[in-house]
């Protein structure tokens, strides 16, 4: 073979490697890279009859030029002590952009109890107010929630609001509502709300549906004019929070989560993991 022919033989391997790679790392997603390692004319011929072996490498040079995947970042932020009244305001401004959105029911919340043997029963009600002293709700003692909260005052609530893609959990220890409280709000309910408190024995078994109805109208005789006094079983309850977690849904459920914790008249604050 003449030296002329070897020179094109050369030319013709090292144009065959340098396509098949450049093809290869285009297949990779790999950046462009114009150096090319040579190889010999004998390899080159290989690589167009048979293809490729596994033993072909890229060159060193296009190597460095991979991308490394890099590995998530767990979140680590340290407990930071924040205002005593940041978490409730947070709430609050939650909770009203959430009635602005157009939420049928912002103030709804699923309320957790359990029993002092750990049977633990949830079940949706009303928000009736918030303040730095807790979450306020009213309920019939007598109900299953009421009996729980007697025995075992730990307690959670949980708000989702799906307009503005934001929920709020809560834990703590569930406290009675002074009575002049709780004869304030009696006073503001609607009068066949205050009816219906009166006569119902919350969560009790109910004979007939036309039983309830007729107390009811007989209650509504006797105080045609006003509302009928508070009955001393209907009673408010305020959960005092020592944990609210404030979530906020993120894209490819990355979602955004802050837990602030209690400590004394403070909060400290830890974002956590989605």
């Amino acid at each position: 073979m003449t030296s002329s022919s070897k020179t094109k033989d050369h030319s013709a391997g090292t144009s065959i490697a340098s396509c098949w790679c450049r093809n290869r790392l285009f297949g990779r997603g790999l950046v462009r890279h114009r150096a090319v390692r040579r190889i010999s004319s004998t390899t080159a011929r290989s690589i167009a009859h048979h293809g490729p072996k596994w033993s072909m490498r890229a060159p060193k040079c296009c190597s460095r030029a991979q991308p490394r995947l890099r590995k998530p970042m767990s979140v680590k932020v340290p407990l930071a002590a924040v205002s005593p009244t940041m978490p409730v305001e947070r709430f609050k401004r939650w909770l009203g952009a959430a009635r602005r959105a157009g939420e049928p029911c912002p103030q709804a919340t699923a309320l957790a109890t359990a029993s002092p043997n750990g049977r633990v029963v949830v079940r949706f009600m009303l928000l009736k107010g918030v303040d730095q002293r807790g979450f306020v709700f009213y309920t019939d003692r007598r109900s299953q929630k009421g009996r729980d909260i007697t025995q075992n005052a730990s307690a959670a609530l949980a708000f989702y609001w799906d307009k503005i893609g934001r929920q709020v959990r809560v834990e703590g220890v569930v406290k009675r509502v002074p009575k002049a409280e709780v004869d304030a709000y009696w006073s503001s309910r609607p009068v066949e709300s205050t009816i219906s408190a009166s006569i119902s024995r919350q969560s009790a078994p109910l004979t007939s549906r036309a039983t309830l109805l007729r107390a009811a109208r007989e209650l509504r005789q006797r105080f045609p004019d006003c509302r009928p006094p508070r009955p001393d079983y209907w009673i408010g309850f305020r959960l005092v929070p020592r944990k609210i977690e404030f979530w906020r849904r993120g894209p490819a459920r990355l979602h955004h989560r802050e837990l602030f914790v209690a400590r004394g008249n403070r909060w400290r604050r830890t974002l956590l993991q989605p």
